[in-house]
C-alpha cells in the first residue's frame, strides 16, 4: 500500500471520483489496520507484559471506528451516486464490508488478552454489533455476484480467480462466531453469555457459514476449471491475489474449529488448505514481484 502510494499518488488523491481499484486500495488499509492492531496487541502483551492491555483496547476501538464508519459512509455515497455499472459497485461493496468482519473476527483475541473484564465483555458486544454492521452487506454482495456469475458467466481468463474473493466474507463471518463461542465462558458466568447453550449455538453457527463457504470454494473452482480449459490456460493478474485470502480464512477456519471441537476431518481439510495457500501465496508473490517496478502489478485493469 505505502508503494502504491508512493508511486501513484495522482490516483489516491483522487479517490473520491474513484470507483475501482483505487477503493480495493482502501479497504485493504482499513484490513491491514485490523490485522497489525490484532497482531501488535497479542505480541506486545507477550513480550512487554500486561502493561500494554490498555493500547491493545484502545486499538481496538480505534479500528473499530475506522470500520463503522465506512459501513456507513460507503454504502450511502453509493446510494447517491449516479453509477450503477457492476463493475463499479461491487469493489465500493467490498470495501463497506469487509473491513467490518476483518474487525469483528479479531474482537474476541482482544478481549481475550484484557484482564479487566468489563472491557473484554465490551469487546464482545461490540462484535456482535459488527457483524450486524456488515452482515446485510455480506449477503448483499453476494447475492449480486452470484447473480452476475448465473447470469453473465464467469469472469474471463485473466480475472477467474477473482470470483473466490466472496469466499472471504462468509468465512470470516463463520471464524467470528467461533471465536465468539470460544472467548464467552472465560468472560461471562455460565448462567450468562457463557452458557453452554449460546456457545454451542455459536460454535453450530460457525460451522453453519463454514459450509457455506465450501459451497462457493467449490462452485468457484469448478467455474475456474472449465474457464481455464477452454482458454488454455490462465495469464497472471493481481486478480490470483484473490484466491490467496480466502483460502487461508478457510484453512485457519477449519483448523480453529477441528481444534475447537475435537474433529479430526477439519482438521485434514485445514491441512489440505494451508498446503494450497502457501503454495498459491508463493507463486503469486513470485509472479507478482516480476512486475513489481515496471508497475503493472498495480494498474492493471480489474
Amino acid at each position: 500500500m505505502v508503494l502504491r502510494i508512493f508511486f501513484y499518488w495522482e490516483s489516491i488523491a483522487s479517490l473520491p471520483k474513484s470507483k475501482r481499484l483505487d477503493m480495493l486500495f482502501l479497504c485493504a488499509t482499513a484490513i491491514g489496520a485490523a490485522i497489525t492492531s490484532e497482531g501488535m496487541s497479542r505480541y506486545m502483551i507477550h513480550y512487554f507484559g500486561h502493561g500494554f492491555q490498555m493500547v491493545a483496547y484502545i486499538l481496538f476501538w480505534l479500528v473499530t471506528i475506522l470500520t463503522i464508519s465506512l459501513n456507513i459512509i460507503v454504502p450511502v455515497c453509493l446510494a447517491v451516486s449516479n453509477t450503477r455499472q457492476f463493475e463499479d459497485v461491487i469493489p465500493i461493496w467490498i470495501v463497506a464490508f469487509v473491513p467490518g468482519i476483518v474487525t469483528a473476527s479479531v474482537g474476541p483475541a482482544f478481549a481475550e488478552m484484557q484482564s479487566n473484564l468489563s472491557h473484554g465483555r465490551h469487546m464482545i458486544y461490540m462484535t456482535y454489533l459488527l457483524l450486524g454492521f456488515s452482515m446485510p452487506q455480506v449477503f448483499l454482495i453476494l447475492a449480486t455476484i452470484l447473480a452476475r456469475l448465473l447470469f453473465k458467466g464467469f469472469p474471463p481468463a485473466p480475472f477467474v480467480l477473482s470470483a473466490y474473493f466472496p469466499i472471504a466474507g462468509i468465512t470470516l463471518t463463520s471464524a467470528t462466531l467461533v471465536e465468539i463461542a470460544a472467548a464467552s465462558p472465560r468472560l461471562w458466568p455460565a448462567e450468562e453469555m457463557g452458557s453452554p447453550g449460546l456457545t454451542a449455538s455459536l460454535m453450530a453457527l460457525g460451522i453453519f457459514f463454514f459450509g457455506t463457504a465450501m459451497f462457493w470454494c467449490l462452485f468457484s473452482s469448478g467455474g475456474v476449471v472449465v474457464v481455464g480449459w477452454r482458454a488454455r490456460g490462465l495469464p497472471f493478474s493481481v486478480a490470483w491475489w484473490g484466491f490467496v485470502f480466502p483460502w487461508g480464512l478457510l484453512a485457519f477456519t477449519a483448523l480453529r474449529i477441528g481444534t475447537l471441537i475435537d474433529v479430526e476431518a477439519f482438521k485434514i481439510v485445514g491441512c489440505i488448505f494451508s498446503v494450497t495457500t502457501a503454495a498459491m501465496w508463493s507463486v503469486c508473490t513470485w509472479r507478482t514481484h516480476t512486475r513489481f517496478w515496471t508497475g503493472r502489478a498495480f494498474i492493471h485493469e480489474i
